[in-house]
């Protein structure tokens, strides 16, 4: 009698992991799909609230840990919060100042933490182009002087990480073209790798590129 019931456990409890395996392989190929559909989507509306987010509780997704992709979600969502904190409007302007905060926060959770050297390479790129998208037009010379120090050294850290970040490139040597007398440190050499019309921002005459 024992040894039927041990064997009927048995039989249950393979059929219940059988059960979550099946429940846990559809919820991976859900992720999959989601995020290439969401990146899609990303390139025509990036602000859209709802991309990359699959259940409505994710602490218990387990499909998550299993996939590896808290880090590829969380640069996605800093991603999204850039594209917010880029002024576009003069009505976006009175929020504008918390957006960059929120897309700061972000970015350098990933330049501090991620695994990934090219991501944070990215990370680093991009908080460098928030530097200069917001107190440029300061009348204070010494806070002008610090942001534009600081996004330098955003793009030149970008480049440490991951030498073949045109996107950097392209906005540093932007820099030092725009801001050159009021730029402190060794000359620049190098430049992007490609030509005017090359890259996210080439030729644009405007810091931006890495997105």
């Amino acid at each position: 009698m024992i040894r039927r019931h041990g064997r009927l456990l048995a039989t249950a409890f393979l059929a219940l992991a059988a059960l979550v395996l099946v429940a846990l392989g559809a919820q991976l190929l859900r992720w999959e799909r989601q995020i290439s559909r969401d990146d899609v989507v990303f390139q025509a509306t990036p602000l859209r609230p709802d991309l990359w987010r699959s259940a409505p509780f994710p602490q218990l997704d387990p499909s998550r840990a299993i996939l590896g992709i808290d880090d590829d979600l969380a640069f996605r969502r800093a991603l999204q919060l850039f594209w917010r904190a880029k002024p576009r409007s003069i009505d976006y302007r009175p929020l504008l100042q918390a957006y960059i905060a929120q897309a700061q926060g972000a970015l350098t959770r990933i330049a501090d933490s991620s695994s990934s050297a090219e991501r944070r390479s990215a990370a680093f790129n991009l908080m460098g182009v928030l530097q200069f998208s917001q107190t440029l037009p300061s009348s204070d010379e010494a806070a002008r002087n610090a942001t534009i120090r600081e996004g330098v050294g955003d793009f030149r850290n970008a480049l440490e990480l991951d030498a073949t970040n045109d996107d950097a490139k392209l906005n540093l040597e932007l820099a030092a073209r725009l801001y050159r007398e009021e730029l402190t440190g060794p000359p620049i050499s190098g430049g992007p790798s490609g030509g005017a019309n090359n890259g996210s921002a080439g030729g644009a005459g405007a810091i931006g590129g890495g997105y």
